[in-house]
Parts: C-alpha cells; structure tokens; sequence
C-alpha cells in the first residue's frame, strides 16, 4: 500500500518520568473564516470561492460562524485530485509558541449530503502550494463517519462516530483530530521559525469549517479543550503484564503472520508464525545512496523469522510507488536503468545468501503503482526498462519475474495487489497477469492485500465471489497486508468475525498477514491495530486466538500434476512454503487423511479421480468440478455440492462418527452410496445410480431422493440396518432392444401405498375399464384397457373361453387402486418410458398367501412381482405350495413376446435367471388345487452386492440339451430338456416349468401329455436305451424356420443327439451348428412330427473297399442341385446318414435317407460353390465316402 506515515505514541510511566516534564506548548486556535483568498471573490462567494455565514447557538452549543466553500469539486477539472483554483484555497498565517510537533484539529459540520458533503484538500506540509499540483495536496475524504461532539469526554482523535446531520437547518458541529483521520499527517515547527503557513483547498460543497487548533502532538485534547482552547492532558500508558505464549496459528496447515518493524516487534513471537519486513525490503528505504544498502529492518525481520520458525516473506523487488529517487533524477537511460533493476536483485540475492527467503513479492501494486512515473515525486519511470506494456500489456511485469526466477530459483515468487478483493473488473485483470506469469512457469502464488478500506464496505458475497475469480488461477492464494480499522472495539470484532473467515477458512488461501497489530501501525489513526500500546488485547485480537486455535482449515487441491486423488503433487496441505528453500522451491505435499477438510474447484488443472481407497472429513464441490470415485471414497463428514458433480463406479461412503448431511446449492448424483451407522440426512436433492446400502437411517427431509435406472443400469437399496426415511423416487427404465413400441411389460411396486395412476409418465396416461371383468366378450371393451392384475380365480369350466389363461387379466376398477406389493402388474407401454414410483420404500417381510389353484387345465398361475427397490434372488425366496420355476415376460411387439424361464438349481431358458429385477413382475404356478401356494419375500432373499438384471447361470452336472427354434429375423423361443437322474417323466415340480405360450413368437416345448407343454423337461438319467421326447413346434406366420442345439451339455460319452422329422424321414445330427431349417406353416406342426432323440452312437467303421465299389454317385461332376445315389439291394434297406462335406470337413448338407427297396435313390443338394465336396454315408455296413465334383 502507501507509504506508512511514522506518528509518534509519548509514553509516560513506564520510559522516565522526565518524559512528562518537558515544557509543554500551548493550543493555537483560529478561527476558520480567518483565512484569506482571492479577490474579487466568484460572484455569490464572500472571499475566493468561499462562502461565510453564521448558524444560531442552542441549549448546548453557541452560534457559530463558519465558511464553505461555494461550488463542488465536480465544476472544476482537476477538481478531483487537487483544489484546482487559487480562489478555492485558504491560507492561513499561524504562529506558534515553540517549536515542535503538532495535530491539526477542526470544528467541522457535515451537511446533509452526508458522504457527498465530506472531503477537502489538506496541504502535506506548511507553506504555499500550487492549486493544480496533486502532490501539494493530501485528500481528507469521508468525514462524514468521524468527530467527537459537545459532551464527549474521549480524547478527539481521527476516528469517533458524531455522523453529520441530515438536516440542513441543524447543524451538528463536531471536533476531529484532522492529522489523524485518514491519510493526514502532524506538523512540525522548526525552531527560529515559529510562523508558519497553513493552506486548506476546497473539494466538495457543503462541508462547513468553524474553527481550527494546533494542539501539541502526543496530548490528548477533549472536545472541552478544544472548545476552550485549552491545553490537552499528557497520554499516559501503564504497560500490563507480557503477554505469552505460542504463535496463533502454530501448528495449523496455514500461518499468521504480521509485518515487521520497530514498532510491531514487542512480543511478535507470541502471536505471529511468519514474517515480512514492513519497509525495510523495499528498494527506495534498503539504497537510498545507490550501492549502499541499509538491511537493518529486512535483517531484524529475517531474525524474527528464524526465531519464530515461521515463512519469511521479502516486500518488495518492484513498486512504482516507491524506489530510490536517484533511479529518476539522474538522467539514466533505459539500459542504465535495468542495470540498476538488476543490480538491485543481485544485492537482495547476495545479502541473503545462505539463508532463507521463501516467498518474494516481485511485483507490488501492477494495476494500481506501475512503474511508469505518474505517481508523483516518487513514482517510478522505469516501466520501459522492463520492456514496456509490450504485446500482453504486461510485458514489464513477465520481465521482473523471468528476472526474479533467474535470481531466486529457490523462493516462491508473487504478485501482490490491493482492492482486487472488492472490485470485480480489477480481480479479473489481476487474474490475466497471473495467468501470463503461470504459462511461462513464473509465478508461485497470488498475494491480495486486504486492507480495511476495501473489505469492511464491501458484501460477504462480494468478497467471496472476487476470492473465487482469484483462486481460478489454480494457484495458493495469500492475504498479505491485512488489517480492519477500529473506530470502536466492538465495530473492529465485527468486522473481524465477519470477514477473517472468508480468507482463514478458504482453501485456497495458505496463509494470511497482518499488516501490522500494534500502535505505530500505518493506520493507527484509523485504530486497525488490535493490542494496545499497554500490551492489553483488544476483543478482536482475544477472538482471533479463539477463532484461530478451535478453527479448522483443509488442503487445496490444484491437480497441477494429474487427475489422481492418490497422487501428493496434487495437493497442497500445508502453508506452501518452501520446504527447504536453499534446495528446491517445492513444497512438501501430502495427501489429505480423515480428519481434512477438502474443497474441490472447478478451475483445478485436472479433476480428481479416486482409483484406490481414499478419505477426508467434509467435501465441497465448487462449480464447474467433478469428483470421479472408481473405488471407496469415506467421508467423516458432510459432502456439500455447490455446483459441481460426482461421476465414475465407485462409492461415496458416509462413515462419521456423528449424523452427516449431504448438502449444498446443487443436486448430487452418486454411483454408490454408504450410509453409516451415524446416519444421515439430505440438505439437497440427492440420486443413485447403483448401489445404495444402508448401515444407517438416510433422512430426506423433504428433499427429492431418487433411486435412478437408465440404459447404464439400475439403483437398487440394501437395508443392512437402516431405511430412507421419507419418500423417494425409485425408477425403472424399460430394455428397448426387443421392443422400442407398445408391449406388455409386468411391474410391481418399490413403494407402499402406490396406485395405478402413479404409472403414468409424460407420454403414458394408464387407462383402466372395470367393464372388461364382467364382459362376455371382454377384448371388445372400449376403451381397452392398458393396466391388468391377474386373478386366477376368475378361471371357470363354463367354455374354452372362460377356461383359457387368458381369461384370468382383469382391470383395475380405478386408477386410485393402490398396487399391492407382491403383485405384479401387466402394462401396455411403449419400451421408451421410465415409470417412477414415490413414496416410502417397502422393506422387510412381504407375503402372498391363499394363491390357488382351480381345476381347469391352465389355472393355478399367479402374477406376483418384486416389492423391493432391489434386485431378488429367486433361489432364496421361500415359498409353499409352489412350482419351483418363476417366468418372466420379455415383450417382442405390441402383443407379442417370449417367457424367460428359471428353474432353481437347473437351467433356463430365453435367458431366465434367479435375479429378478426391481420393480419387475413374474409368474408362477400353484402345484396343487388342494393345496393352496404362499410366498414370503425377506431381505435375506434381496442382493446385497450390485446387479442389474434386464427388466423383463450357471448350470449343473446333468446332461442337457438347449433347443432354440426361430426365423432368420425376429424373436425365437427355448426349450430344455436335462437329465438330473432323480426325476420323473412326469411334471416335477421342483424341476420343471412349463410353457406359457405367448402370441406373436415361435413356439417350443416339449411334450407333458397332449395338453402339457414343458419349457424346461427334467427327465431320467440317460442309459443305453434310445430316449425319445416328443416336440411341439409352432410358427406364428409361413416361412422357413431354423431348429437347432444351441447347448449340448455334460451327454455320455457316445450319446447323439438327434432331431426327428417324420415327415421328411430326417434324422438331423444336433452337434451340426448350422441347424435343422424346415418350411412350416402357420400354426402348430402335426402331431409326432418333431422329437428328440438321445441315443448311441452308431458304428462308424469303414465298409469295406469291395462294398464301396458297389455304391455309385452320378452325374459327378455334378452340374445342379439334384444328385442320384446308387446302392446295393441289402444296404438300401437300413436308414442311411447322408452327409456333404467341403474342402476344410465342415458340414454342408445332410439328409436321412429311409429303408427302401430302391436301389437309386436321389440327394437334392443346395446351391454350392463349384469345388471338391467329400459325400460322407453312414450305413449298417459302416462308413462309405465318395469324392463330388461340382462345377
């Protein structure tokens, strides 16, 4: 900042008693309508621009005359920095009683503008100035928040609150200490030269002046004394006991430190871990004589420094404001003046070397003092010298720094910079240089200054969002010249409370300074120092020991290096100082542990990314960041989302001792999340994409929670020890694959008390006709129905209408019907809608009971569904009564689809599984009439690790074989038949499942009896004999149909699988891949067309070479499709395996020639490339092979 202006501080008691004897000087008043001006004075002034008159005297204060001046600042140019009209300005004629120093004091009234009313000029020193000379003149600005009145018995200094008088009929006359307010200065009277010259100019109108007093510097002077004219009282300081005790902020991750000199060294090493040379670093006070270098206050800090143990901070290389005024008065050019810029850099380098600089203030006040000579007498000129403005407009600045790099490689180099913290267009400006610095990897750190005149007028939220433009440099802040004025105690504690945790509790701020903390510091007038002279603490200095020693404050992440959580360089942890500045300037970083704090900004180089178990206390997302967890991330404390996001596979685990909060201004979606026994509560809207286990009660507290399922997968919720207390959302996104259009697809509730009407999306609307139940003819009920229950009750013997599976959907009666859990739902909805339901999760036992079975052929079967937000383990469901398999609907059309079928401990088929989605519906089947079915659903039974299953195994030791029947395109159907070796030929309810046709698919089964239809056939452990298990086949449309074994598992060795077609007498070897394809008509193939047959493997010995004679093919080279097959009378009379094989043995044709007495019979070949083919037969005599040409 500005120069510090030294003030003298008398001490009485405690430096001598012969301090309070020396002859003391008397008051000099005047009276303020006695200056002179120019005449003839401006029309309407009474003397220069200068207006007097008289206010009348009240009960308490006597009539005054006073003078103003009669036309504001704002009709001038050059108004603004200086008086700029002789006829503006005052001139006094004082004489004194002796020589000394002396405060100026002045009765003054504010008018009502207020602090429109409040400013002059006051001259730097006595004599006569010029008008125009901004450097004459110094501002008193803001006198509208000062002043002692008639009554006050404190003494009247440069602070006080006496305000001013909205009323411009009342004047309220107050007293101010004019040397003490603001940037005002004593007087000194030399001896021999006891009359003096006293200039005020004018600024603003409306600012009244009565009278003024001289009063000797170091006395108190009351508003009685100064209305009297009466000698002030001797300032007397007892000093109390020393203060003790360690630095604030000792062993914090941060420091506090204070400038250093004179004036502030008593007991600096209780309070302060860091140091920096108040002036002493600066290059006008260290060579004022070029080449002789003072270092005493730099040395006496640096001492402090290595006493304290704390960081040493070097103020300052560069400032337009202030350098030696021979490096402007001596006509050097460009050239000469870099030398000396270097010069001076060496000899700072030099002095310290062998010693410890860690932080460097390069450049001082860029954007306010550059070096470029116009900032008065002591400005700088020497910008060009650094290579000017230049092509960024900030070329002399990257110059000082490649500068300082090159002669302090081992110091953390930094910009530093006032007002950036209040004014946003000024903090993004500073942020451009810093980033010009960073690209060039110059700069370390960004110093802000903090001084009260830019922090104590302005917002929280200003301060907090000029910190944010900042930090977004992505690099460690720190708070350099703190300091906040102190009229009163108790506005200083409030401004402390209020605007130190802004900076000690950023993250990105490693460390913070105080410009100062006793008297004798550079805005004593404005009383920012917080110990008094006696030693006492002021309450703010009481609080901040507090504030600082309960305080936490976390790492920084800056990511500088990677995206790796898990990567040190990433963070910054401690104060980013050195940590051996002799050696290397990097810091020594450490990752962050449980107990940290940690903050991540959306500005950070990389994003982080836990890969490996990782913790930290509380977690804030800042804008624009995103938190990538791939593995365990534990928080002992809240996580706050301010705009940020969490993204990756991995798990946020709440794992504090106490109730956490998941919170902030922004909706936080999790891959996992863990709550603890600790519980936890939402701030904010919160989501999860997969895994939500629950050791702990999750409060919502009116905050949307929802349980996500999207193409990526599906949430589900495990209640280890805990439930979501309040509503949520849970989700079920439809598979489109099979069926993006309107289908049929089976849902059950999540959530208790869920009606019909909560399955509407925005573009389905569920439509429900109680008419339909009681139709004759129910699918000519209009509007149709899209939502059915299923009641197997409603299945009668009155006619194959009314005993048919079908006849068993019913509507719901209204849309208010609450969908009970444990059931399951059909909905006719398109595969494009996510259904959600609201409210609160079903947990625990759910049973369906009474489930019965009537006497018709295909009653018995009941619609139930998964209750849980979570997947099911169908084999750990307990159920009574019932068959063991479960079916799953998969839609294919609009009313079409396949069933996938699971048997517990045996196979499936159409990919049924033992999981069972959320929310998804499934049938089962009653065994026994007599004997009505229960389910008991638990939690035992949910998944407790993460799965997905498709909303709509593994398999045993036993031989099976897995039959699949469809056309080229569209849907196909499955059936099994295995051979457990303790089943039955019959239905086995513990192993079986039937087929529950559907329309609009193939269809293939196996056959119970003429009606029982088996999706999956446990049959007896195969032997010698053949088996044969009838096929039902059925096509929905005419066409050409492919049956083949897509499974041949675990068959004895010399066991074949066959399919049998008996009415192209084909006996097609299933090992084949390419299949049995077939014509089929619409509908079910003839009865006893199809079957499978296990059986052993027939000889395969060669024939003999004098039988093969006997065996011709012809036309060979064949020309077309259709070929004859000669044979001998006594071979032609056993089936025959014809096979034709390519050049690389793979199978090409096969067809099954019947006995017949026929000695020619025909092979009808396909279309085949022309090229050599082997004709492989399979006879009673063995095996026979002929070469086949095809041209």
């Amino acid at each position: 900042m500005k120069k510090p202006q030294r003030l003298g501080l008398a001490l009485v008691a405690a430096l001598g008693s012969h301090f309070s004897l020396f002859a003391q000087n008397a008051p000099v008043p005047f009276e303020a309508e006695s200056g002179t001006s120019t005449t003839p004075p401006v029309a309407g002034a009474t003397i220069g621009d200068w207006v007097i008159g008289t206010t009348p005297a009240s009960s308490t204060v006597p009539a005054a005359t006073y003078i103003t001046t009669k036309t504001d600042q704002t009709a001038y140019a050059g108004g603004n920095a200086a008086p700029a009209t002789a006829a503006r300005v005052l001139t006094y004629s004082i004489t004194f009683p002796g020589a000394g120093s002396y405060d100026l004091y002045a009765r003054i009234w504010v008018g009502p503008g207020g602090f429109n009313d409040d400013s002059y000029y006051n001259a730097t020193s006595f004599g006569v100035k010029s008008p125009t000379t901004s450097g004459d003149w110094r501002l008193q600005n803001g006198l509208a928040s000062a002043g002692y009145v008639v009554g006050s018995t404190q003494p009247v200094d440069g602070l006080g609150t006496a305000g001013f008088s909205a009323n411009a009929t009342t004047p309220l006359w107050k007293w101010v200490n004019l040397s003490k307010f603001g940037s005002g200065a004593s007087f000194t009277v030399p001896a021999g030269s006891l009359t003096q010259t006293l200039q005020i100019g004018a600024r603003e109108d409306g600012l009244y002046f009565d009278k003024f007093v001289f009063g000797q510097t170091g006395l108190n002077f009351t508003v009685a004394n100064l209305d009297a004219g009466t000698q002030g009282s001797a300032v007397v300081v007892t000093p109390g006991p020393a203060p003790t005790g360690s630095p604030i902020a000792m062993g914090k991750p941060k420091y506090l430190s204070s400038a250093y000199s004179t004036a502030q060294s008593p007991y600096f090493g209780v309070y302060w871990d860091g140091t920096t040379p108040e002036n002493g670093g600066k290059w006008g006070v260290a060579e004022g004589t070029r080449g002789s270098y003072n270092w005493a206050e730099a040395d006496a800090a640096y001492a402090q420094a290595v006493a304290t143990g704390g960081p040493f901070r070097f103020h300052t290389l560069i400032w337009g404001a202030q350098q030696p005024t021979w490096l402007t008065t001596s006509g050097l050019s460009d050239a000469d003046k870099l030398a000396a810029i270097k010069d001076w850099y060496q000899a700072v380098a030099t002095h310290f070397q062998g010693k410890r600089i860690d932080f460097i203030d390069v450049v001082n006040e860029p954007t306010h003092q550059p070096p470029t000579g116009a900032a008065g007498p002591d400005g700088g000129a020497y910008l060009n010298a650094l290579g000017g403005n230049g092509a960024t407009g900030w070329d002399w600045v990257i110059t000082a720094f490649q500068m300082a790099r090159q002669y302090f490689p081992n110091s953390k180099l930094m910009l530093n910079e006032y007002s950036v913290e209040n004014e946003p267009n000024r903090a993004a400006t500073y942020v451009g240089i810093a980033k010009l610095l960073k690209d060039r990897g110059l700069i370390d750190a960004i110093g802000i200054q903090g001084h009260s005149f830019s922090l104590a007028p302005t917002s929280t939220a200003s301060i907090q969002a000029n910190m944010a433009t900042l930090a977004s440099a992505n690099l460690p802040l720190y708070i350099t010249e703190f300091d906040l004025d102190g009229a009163t105690d108790a506005q200083q504690l409030a401004d402390y409370q209020r605007i130190f945790p802004l900076f000690w509790e950023n993250p990105a701020v490693r460390g913070i300074t105080l410009w100062g903390y006793r008297p004798g510091h550079w805005r004593t007038n404005q009383g920012a120092y917080i110990a008094n002279a006696d030693n006492s603490e002021r309450p703010a200095l009481t609080w901040l020991r507090t504030y600082v020693a309960s305080t936490y404050t976390g790492p920084m992440w800056t990511g500088n290096t990677s995206a790796a959580w898990a990567t040190a360089s990433n963070w910054i942890t401690n104060n980013g100082a050195p940590a051996n500045a002799l050696v290397s300037s990097a810091s020594t970083y450490t990752l962050p542990a449980a107990t940290d704090d940690v903050v991540f900004p959306g500005y950070a180089a990389n994003q982080p990314t836990v890969s490996s178990a990782q913790s930290a206390r509380n977690v804030t997302l800042g804008t624009g960041s995103t938190l990538t967890t791939n593995a365990v991330l534990t928080l002992t404390g809240n996580l706050t989302n301010n705009g940020g996001a969490v993204a990756g596979t991995g798990t946020v685990a709440l794992g504090g001792s106490s109730a956490q909060i998941i919170g902030g201004t922004t909706a936080t979606t999790f891959p996992s999340l863990t709550v603890g026994s600790a519980t936890a509560s939402l701030g904010a809207p919160a989501s999860v994409r997969q895994l939500l286990t629950l050791n702990g009660n999750l409060t919502t507290n009116g905050r949307a929670f929802t349980l996500l399922s999207d193409a990526t997968g599906t949430s589900m919720v495990v209640n280890a020890n805990g439930t979501v207390v309040g509503n949520a959302t849970v989700q079920r996104y439809i598979d489109p694959t099979a069926n993006a259009n309107n289908g049929y697809r089976h849902y059950a509730s999540p959530v208790a008390a869920a009606t019909v009407a909560d399955l509407a999306t925005s573009n389905f609307s569920p439509v429900v006709t109680p008419a339909y139940n009681q139709a004759a003819n129910p699918y000519a009920v209009m509007p149709f129905p899209t939502v059915f229950g299923y009641n197997s009750a409603r299945l009668t013997s009155t006619s194959a209408l009314t005993s048919a599976f079908d006849y068993g959907w019913e509507s719901p009666t209204a849309l208010t019907d609450v969908l009970t859990p444990g059931l399951g739902y059909s909905v006719n909805i398109p595969g494009t809608e996510t259904v959600d339901f609201v409210g609160t999760l079903n947990n625990g036992s759910i049973s369906r009971t009474n489930l019965g079975r009537g006497p018709q052929a295909d009653a018995g079967w009941q619609l139930l569904g998964n209750p849980y937000p979570s997947v099911l383990d169908w084999n750990a469901v307990t159920t009574t009564g019932l068959d063991a398999a479960v079916y799953v609907f998969r839609s294919t059309g609009p009313y079409a689809g396949t069933y996938s079928t699971y048997v517990p401990n045996g196979p499936s088929i159409n990919g049924g599984t033992n999981q069972l989605a959320a929310m998804q519906g499934f049938f089962v089947r009653t065994t026994s009439a007599s004997t009505p079915g229960s389910v008991n659903f638990t939690n035992a039974a949910r998944l407790t690790t993460y799965a997905s299953p498709t909303f709509q195994r593994t398999t045993g030791p036993a031989p099976l074989v897995r039959l699949a029947l469809g056309a080229a395109t569209g849907p196909a159907d499955e059936a099994v038949v295995y051979f457990p070796g303790d089943a039955t030929t019959g239905f086995d309810p513990t192993a079986d499942a039937y087929k529950l046709p559907a329309s609009g698919t193939p269809l293939l089964a196996s056959e119970l009896n003429a009606t029982g239809l088996l999706a999956i056939n446990a049959l007896p452990a195969l032997g010698t004999a053949t088996v044969t298990v009838p096929l039902r086949v059925q096509a929905p449309l005419a066409g050409n149909y492919t049956l083949r074994a897509t499974e041949l598992l675990n068959l004895p060795t010399g066991v074949q699988a066959l399919l049998r077609d008996t009415q192209t007498g084909t006996l097609f070897d299933l090992s084949q891949p390419t299949g049995y394809t077939v014509s089929l008509g619409a509908g079910a193939a003839a009865a006893g067309r199809f079957a499978l047959v296990l059986r052993p493997s027939s000889p395969l010995a060669t024939a003999s070479a004098a039988l093969s004679e006997q065996v011709s093919l012809y036309p060979n080279p064949a020309h077309g499709g259709r070929l004859s097959l000669g044979l001998p009378t006594a071979m032609g009379q056993h089936a025959i395996e014809a096979d034709v094989l390519n050049a690389l043995g793979q199978p090409v044709f096969h067809q099954t020639l019947a006995p017949s007495a026929n000695a020619t019979r025909p092979l009808t070949l396909p279309v085949l490339a022309p090229g050599i083919y082997t004709v492989r037969l399979q006879t009673n005599a063995g095996t026979i092979t002929k070469r086949l040409t095809i041209d």
